[in-house]
Order: structure tokens, then sequence, then C-alpha cells
């Protein structure tokens, strides 16, 4: 979110009291009547606390560093572009004395721009990880479970009961046609290359009337397949006398009689109002080599709804990112996530690039909850102040999370998660290296609705993040001095708001390619910012960003296998923050087993 991306971008993170934006607003008065514009801050001491060091951030010209104790210079430098600049002074001041003074030097005259004591009033920036940038993907990465396929309608006792008088078949060779291997409508199992007497003339399987009886030789009773009596129990047949089988046509998919064949997961039983199977229709999800077979055609999606292999469209998932796939107990996922960050506000000059690859597994509990766990690595390269503040780092998360659904419409998740990054950080001359750790958690309740052939998905998400930053030393060369400056560890919190809502339909394709194109549109607010969301501008002074911003995003789920989806999707993230612009990507894979 563009908000919580503010925190991961290299802003200067700040604890200022009234007097210090007051005096900060008194020299930008004297500044604007100068002809260079820049601002000053004081960032600390050396070791052994004999030197004070000093930034100013500033425009092209030529500027001169003063201490106002005995007025006199401490440093003199020109500026070819916008940057930032160090200077050392040996003035020093343990309390907030010690003022000194930034001027303008122009054709000699000297134009005073800011005026800062020694009292430490900001904080150095880190790339803190926005809460939830990269977060479980509960909500639309992992798998939908679904409910339990109904059980298959028997058929009526209308069919043809062994013993009845009529025309009967020769014994046929024992060899039962597999399921998923029928010949096209007008072929029989007589003809060469299929099992069966040659010259028989069955009418094809699963195509046949209720009440067909094949002709064939006495002595033996062959029922056609598909219409055998739940109860019809053929003596001579492999199950015997008195043995319940199941027809073949009417077992659910998967199901293991030993004595008839399963129906292949690809091929799906269509059927009367009755109950009755009279054809299959091929489950565009299924295996390609299933899918291609001509003698089919693919199912509809009220078929599949009819058969148990869809779940209803106004019943929540607990993870709609799984709606393409069929319930399954496992799910292991993955995603990279780029994110790029162009914050020009108040005349800002930095650019952020962030890049995640998360991964992740999950199990259903019970048949509406399932648990996790992700791991998610990153890395984060801000640049400011035209390059004069950079700030690399790498970094991991990790941490469990669980759904559950509540209702037919809704469903609620959560995640805890702990994350450790290491970052290094360059401001002009000095450089440095710290730890970052981090603590959050993250909670979500989320619906679904149906209009017409819509899907309406609401969301609201409260994220609260606690971030704690180890202490370092930032060395260095500055005039030839090397210099050592200890920067104090902080701690912040962060904390956001976010509700969305998605609108997706889903599409069958000529080829039986399932595809569920999406678009999103969210407002997220910061309920708990670092320094209350005070930030520096190009010349050093504290301004307040709006802690609102808003997001549209647009991609598309597709089934590309039997149990795999693939999801890509792109968005702005900046609406409302003028002078922000903030883009997303995101490719994530799931497959379920």
């Amino acid at each position: 979110m563009p908000m919580r991306l503010r925190s991961k971008r290299a802003w200067l993170q700040v604890i200022c009291p009234a007097a210090l934006l007051f005096s900060s607003l008194s020299t930008s008065a004297l500044a604007a009547n100068c002809k260079n514009d820049g601002g000053l801050l004081f960032l600390g001491t050396n070791k052994s606390d004999s030197r004070s060091i000093w930034v100013s951030g500033t425009v092209t010209g030529d500027y001169r560093l003063e201490a106002a104790q005995g007025n006199q210079t401490v440093d003199t430098w020109s500026r070819s572009s916008t940057g930032l600049h160090l200077s050392t002074s040996p003035v020093v001041s343990s309390g907030n004395g010690g003022t000194h003074r930034l001027f303008g030097v122009d054709g000699g005259s000297d134009c005073l721009i800011d005026t800062q004591n020694q009292k430490r009033n900001f904080q150095l920036p880190d790339n803190i990880k926005p809460p939830s940038l990269i977060k479980p993907p509960i909500g639309r990465l992992f798998p939908d479970f679904g409910r339990p396929v109904p059980p298959i309608a028997a058929l009526p006792p209308s069919g043809v009961l062994p013993g009845l008088p009529g025309p009967i078949s020769p014994p046929s060779s024992g060899v039962t046609p597999p399921i998923g291997t029928l010949p096209p409508a007008g072929l029989s199992p007589g003809r060469p290359g299929l099992p069966g007497l040659p010259g028989t003339a069955s009418p094809p399987i699963g195509i046949l009337r209720p009440s067909g009886v094949l002709p064939g030789a006495p002595g033996a009773v062959t029922p056609p397949i598909g219409t055998l009596p739940p109860s019809g129990g053929l003596p001579g047949s492999p199950g015997g006398p008195g043995t319940v089988t199941p027809p073949i046509g009417t077992l659910p998919p998967g199901s293991r009689n030993p004595n008839q064949p399963s129906l292949p997961a690809g091929f799906v039983p269509v059927r009367r109002a009755d109950g009755q199977v009279i054809s299959y229709c091929v489950d565009p999800r299924s295996a390609e080599e299933t899918r291609t077979d001509n003698a089919q055609t693919f199912c509809t999606r009220e078929q599949l709804l009819a058969a148990g292999r869809l779940q209803a469209q106004d019943e929540v998932p607990i993870t709609p990112g799984r709606d393409l796939i069929e319930p399954t107990l496992w799910n292991a996922w993955s995603t990279v996530t780029g994110v790029y960050s162009d914050d020009r506000r108040f005349g800002r000059d930095f650019q952020t690039l962030s890049g995640t690859a998360a991964f992740g597994a999950d199990r259903k509990l019970t048949e509406d909850i399932v648990g996790g766990i992700s791991v998610t690595f990153e890395t984060i390269d801000t640049d400011g102040f035209n390059s004069h503040l950079t700030i690399d780092t790498q970094g991991f998360e990790i941490g469990p999370y669980v759904a559950a659904r509540i209702s037919q419409h809704w469903a609620v998740d959560g995640s805890l998660s702990y994350g450790f990054s290491n970052s290094q950080s360059d401001i002009s001359v000095l450089s440095g290296e710290y730890n970052t750790h981090e603590l959050g958690a993250t909670f979500s309740v989320h619906g679904q609705y149906s209009l017409s052939e819509i899907q309406v998905r609401p969301k609201a998400t409260v994220t609260f993040n606690r971030v704690f930053s180890d202490g370092y030393d930032l060395n260095g060369t500055i005039l030839n001095r090397a210099v050592s400056v200890p920067i104090s560890g902080n701690a912040a919190s962060l904390g956001t708001i976010e509700l969305t809502t998605e609108f997706s339909r889903q599409f069958t394709l000529q080829d039986g390619l399932l595809i569920q194109p999406y678009v999103e549109a969210g407002a997220v607010y910061e309920y708990l910012r670092p320094n209350d969301g005070k930030i520096l501008d190009d010349e050093l002074n504290f301004v307040t960003a709006s802690a609102w911003s808003f997001t549209l995003r647009g991609g598309a789920t597709t089934l590309i296998a039997e149990n795999v989806t693939l999801d890509a999707k792109g968005g702005y993230l900046s609406l409302g923050q003028n002078g922000l612009d903030v883009w997303e990507g995101q490719l994530r894979v799931a497959i379920g087993f």
C-alpha cells in the first residue's frame, strides 16, 4: 500500500517539538529571501565528542557553515546539483546550545538560509517493511476447500432386472471397457480393437435408454452399462448373486469399486432431473490429455456446479485464490512481487524499488478451517537526495496463518510474523550497517456475494507492526578527517486499516481453459505512523503527509493444469497522493495436492 510503502522508503524519521517546528518555519522565511535554498540538521557528535557533525541539504550554489559561538566559519563548499553535504565543527554542546548557521554565498554577500542548535531531533531513515506488503496469501492465494461432493443420485428401479424374459445376448468375454475410453457415438464394443464379441451391435456405453436390453444368445444376461438398478446383482457376475454393484456411470469420481472401474477425474456425468446419467462431459480443468479428447464436450459451469465440482457462487470460500482448483487437503504457493515508488512530494527526490519472493504451504484442518506457514525473502533499495542518501536492505519474514469460514457469505483470517533484515546505509561520505527486527500481526474479514455472474468480494484488513532498529556507527572521512558517528537504536509502530472490494467473473474459453479476470478498488488509512507521519522535505524541513491513499488493481487467475493456478496482477497504489507514484506487479502460482 502507498502509505505503508512510504514507511519503507528512505524518509528521515524525526522527533520534533513545537519550538523546532517554529524555528524551521522562521528559517524557511529567511531562506525565501535568498538566491539559494537549503536546510541544516545536526547529525551528532563523533565517538570522542570532540567534533559535531552537520548535514546540509542544498541546491546548486555556494554555501558557508558558521558556528554562532565566536562567529567562526567551520566549512565552505560549492554544489553543482541538489544533494547533501556533511560538515564537521569543533564546537560541541551537551545541551541545546552550539548553534550553527547555514549561509548562501552570492557574489561575496551572505544570506542566512537556516539555523539549528545541537539537539538531536531526527532519526536516520530505516527501510522499514510496510505492514502487510508481504503477507500470507489469506483471502486470495491459497486453496478453496469447498464442500463435500453430494452423493450421486441412485437410478430409479426402472432398469432391466436380471431374470426378466426377453432376448438375451451371448456371454461376453468378461472384459468391461473402462469408462473414459468409450468410443464415439455410433461405435459399439463389438468393433475391432474394442472389448466384446465381434459382430455385436451394442449401443454406445453411457447413452443407452434406461430400459434397453441387448439381444444375444441364451444363457447369460448382460444388462446395458449405466442402466443397472442400485441393487442389481447379476448371477454369474463378478460380484456374485446378492452382491450390490452400483452401475458404471453412477459411481462418484475417484470411487474404488473392486468390481467396476472408477470414473476418471476428467469426466463428469450429466444427469436428467430424475438423476439418470444421460452422457458425460469433460471438466476443462482436467489433464491436457483428457481435455483434448474430441469425443466429449467441455462441461459448462452449471454442469460442474450440479456435479459438485464447483463451489456455489453465493458461498464465500475460505481462500478465494483457489476458486478454479478442486478441493484438496494441501496447497503450496509462491508469489513474486515488485513495487516501484517515485516520491516527489514537497520537493523530495526519493525512489524505492523492492522485490519479494514468498513461499508457503497450508493444510485443511477441518471442513471450514485451514492453517499454514509462510516465509518471505525481500530486498529493498532506496535512493534519495540525488543519490547522496542510499539504503540497501535484505531480509526475511516468517510466521503462521489461519483462516475460517464463519457463515455462508463471510470468512475471517489472521497471521503473525517475525521479520529480520540487514541494511547498508550511506549518507554522503559516511556509511554504516544495522539490523532490524519486526513483529507483525494481521487480521481481516472477507465476504462474497453474487450479482448474476459477477462475484463481489468485500474485504477489511487491520495490520500492526512494531519495528526495532539496532544502534550502529556511521564511518567515513570528512575533510581528510576520519569520523565515526554513533547512531542510537530506535523503535517505531506502524498500523493500517484497508478496505477493498473485488469484482470478478469466470469464463471458459474454446479450448476449455478457465480464466477469472478481476478488478479491485481500495482505500488505506494509516492509524499509526513513525513520528506521526512527519517527514523531511528537500530543504530538511518537517512536513506531514496525508494518512489516506487509494488503490486500484487488476488481474486474472487462470487454471494452467489440473490443480495448478497462475495469477498475474498489477496496480497503482497512490491515488490521492499528489507527487507520489507507486506501482505494483505480482505473479503467483498455487498448487493443490
